[in-house]
Formats: C-alpha cells, structure tokens, sequence
C-alpha cells in the first residue's frame, strides 16, 4: 500500500468530520473486502450471459488488460478469470475430446495404408477442431502467459498434436502432413512459451526434411527418366521390350528391378565366306525364378536395353557382389574362381591335369578379347582364365569392380564399396 494513502484517507475524513483511520491493516482489509464484492459482482452478471458471451468478454478483456500478453495486467482481471474458468470446464473438456478424436482417426488412418493427401485432407477436420478449442480457451491461455504460467489444458493437448505429427513424419514419412499440423500447433499454441520453441525447431526440421523429401523425389523422377527405354525389333511381327523403374518386360515376361540377380550381354558377328553378314545380339537377364533372353539384329535396341540396365541395377549387382566375397565367400564365372583377395587360374599341361593356383589381385593382368573377359598372372601368362560376356552370369559385373579396383588400389575387391572390409 502506498504510504500517503492513509494520510490521504485521513484528510479527507477530517474534511468530513469522520474519526480517522489509524492503521494501514485496516484499510487493506477494507480494500480486500471491497476488491472481492468488485470480484462477485463482475462474475455473477457475466454468468448471466451465455458461455460464449462470457468468453468473448474475457477474451476481449484480457487482450486490452494485458496488451495482448505482454504484460501482466491487473491482479482483478486475472482472479475474475480463473473464477470464472470454472464455467467452461465442461466445454473445454468437449471440445479436447473432439481434438483428440480427431488424432485418433488420423492414426488409424495412417495405420491402415491411406495416401497422404487422404490424412492431409483429415488434418483439416483435426485443425477445425482444434480452432474451437482455441476460441474458448484463448483467454485462459492468455491470462497464464501473461502471468508467467502455463494452461495446463493447452500444454496437453498440444503435446499429444505434436506426439501425433512426430509420428506422421517418422512412421510414415508423411511429412507434408506432419508440416501442415505442426504450423497448425505453433498458430494455436503460440501462448506456450515451451511448447512453442519446440514446435518451431520441429517446423525448422520439418522444413529441412521437406527440401530433402523433394529433392530426393526429384532425382528419382531424373533417375527413372534416364534408365526408360521402349523399343521394337523383329519382321514381320515385332517383338517389344521395355525397361523402367518397374522393370524389364518382353512380351509377356516381366522381371522387377529389384529382383534381378544375374545380366549377361555381348555380340556376335557373323559372316560366310569371309564376309561380314551382320552382328546378332544377346541380352539375358534373371531372377530366382525366370530369365528374360532377348536375341535380335537391331544395335538399337541392344544399346537401348544395356544402357538401361547400366544405370538400373549393375550397381546394386555390383554392392551385393562385393559384400559376398566380404563375407567369405568364393564366386564362379566361366573358368575364374574369384575370392575377395584374389583369383584362381589354371595352366593347361600335356596328358595332365590343369594346374591351378591362387595369384592376389596385385599379380594379375586383365583384359577382353573374344568375346570374353579375360585374366592371367602377370609373372607366368600361362595361369589364366576367362569368363564369356553371354554365356557366363555377372561377367559385366565382375569386369566392372575388378576395374574399380585397378583404378581405386587397393587389396581386395570389397574395398571398393566398403571401407573396412572383413580379413
């Protein structure tokens, strides 16, 4: 209590021939009497109003009082508010349950396989929801921010939004929808201090992992227009082959990318006499369970569906080759036994049998000829062995990682892929 109040008080009750005051306890009592009947008759007219009156004169109340929560405001609004909180109790417990029913869906929706853009358009019905809790909880909101406090009910509930947009993102990469949600949350919510730095380093996350999400889309919409190919050949009845994301078809026959385990390809040219009557071409490409061969003239097609399968899968054989021989294991093509750190070849000898050696990486020569990749021990050419480009599985590949490995260095074949390779 200011301390020329009682002085003040005492004047004028001279004035007025009234005895005066003589103790500051008593006018504060007073006072408090006086702030309380203030309190009861401020409540018990605006409970003559409907809710929503109430709640818009508190709302309106509050912003004015405290400059929209930047400043605590008087100790009078605040009590009448938190009395009054009372009122709404059971409406904000309504319209929570409406939000949270709304999460609900949306889960159960995410669950089941739905596109994204179908719990977009369920995140519109949430945010609805959400705007009516918002309207009747704004004041509360508001009167706690301002005092340095939080609405209980609010922290709540919009901790189980982000809990709910946290899992859009990482449960189903539905970040577009997580995105969405947590701008809603961040709109509705800003009053949270501690909420609302979370959800603002959550939409700087979510922003950064949009920009990833699209940029990724964008190279695999680049990558599936650079491996399509669609072409014919055959007379008079031509035969189709096409390869993209979805695989090889020829004909009928059908193999996914993902499924390919053994390519093989070359040419061969032939003549009669001496002269040169054309290239035939062959393309072979398996799974577990089916092989799609492709025999034809045309050098278009041939390149077409090579390149194709170049950009597509030799790769991926490419890893998954490296990590067997990683693991131990030895592989065969045409005639080469091939182990991580090196090959077997053989030396042919008269009225024996072959003699077969093991030679590392460092001591071999490779080449192709006849139509067919070839290797032989540097220090004795004798040692060889061969693996043909279309009768021989993978021979493209081998080829490729063992001249990976001439252009890197290195000791073993896996180390072109991984960095610490098993001994």
């Amino acid at each position: 209590m200011p301390e020329n109040l009682l002085i003040r008080i005492n004047e004028d009750r001279q004035v007025a021939c009234v005895p005066p005051v003589d103790a500051e306890r008593t006018v504060a009592s007073d006072l408090e009497h006086w702030r309380a009947e203030v309190l009861a008759s401020l409540a018990n007219v605006l409970r003559k109003r409907p809710v929503d009156h109430r709640i818009a004169v508190l709302t309106i109340a509050v912003e004015n009082g405290t400059s929209g929560g930047t400043e605590h405001g008087p100790l009078l609004l605040h009590e009448l508010i938190d009395l009054l909180a009372v009122d709404v109790r059971e409406i904000l417990s309504e319209h929570a349950q409406a939000v949270r029913k709304e999460c609900e869906i949306i889960r159960k929706m995410q669950e089941s396989g739905l596109l994204e853009r179908e719990v977009l358009r369920q995140i519109d019905h949430l945010v609805e929801a959400l705007d009516e809790w918002d309207s009747s909880a704004h004041p509360f909101q508001r009167s706690a921010h301002a005092r340095g406090q939080e609405h209980d009910e609010s922290r709540a509930l919009a901790l189980s939004i982000r809990s709910l947009a946290v899992d859009l993102h990482n449960k189903g990469e539905f970040t577009a929808a997580a995105e969405h949600l947590t701008q809603s949350l961040h709109a509705t919510f800003s009053n949270l201090s501690l909420v609302a730095d979370t959800v603002t380093q959550d939409l700087e996350t979510l922003a950064s992992l949009r920009e990833e999400k699209t940029k990724r889309a964008r190279e695999r919409g680049e990558w599936e227009r650079s491996i399509r190919y669609e072409g014919s050949y055959g007379w008079p009845f031509s035969d189709k082959v096409q390869v993209s994301a979805e695989g090889l078809r020829h004909g009928r026959s059908h193999i996914r990318l993902e499924d390919m385990n053994r390519v093989r390809w070359g040419a061969t040219r032939h003549s009669v006499n001496g002269i040169p009557t054309g290239t035939s071409y062959t393309i072979a490409v398996s799974s577990r369970t089916d092989v799609i061969r492709i025999e034809c003239r045309s050098e278009d097609v041939f390149n077409g569906v090579v390149n194709s399968l170049h950009k597509s899968v030799l790769w991926r054989l490419i890893v998954e080759l490296a990590g067997r021989l990683r693991d131990g294991q030895q592989e065969r093509f045409g005639s080469l036994t091939v182990q991580d750190g090196g090959v077997f070849l053989s030396k042919s000898r008269f009225f024996k049998a072959a003699e077969v050696k093991y030679f590392p990486w460092s001591s071999i020569l490779i080449g192709s000829a006849n139509g067919a990749f070839s290797m032989s021990a540097a220090a004795d050419r004798a040692f060889t062995g061969t693996s043909s480009y279309i009768a021989d599985d993978n021979t493209h590949v081998l080829e490729a990682l063992v001249r990976l490995l001439w252009k890197n260095g290195g000791d073993a074949l896996s180390s072109v892929v991984f960095t610490n390779p098993k001994s």
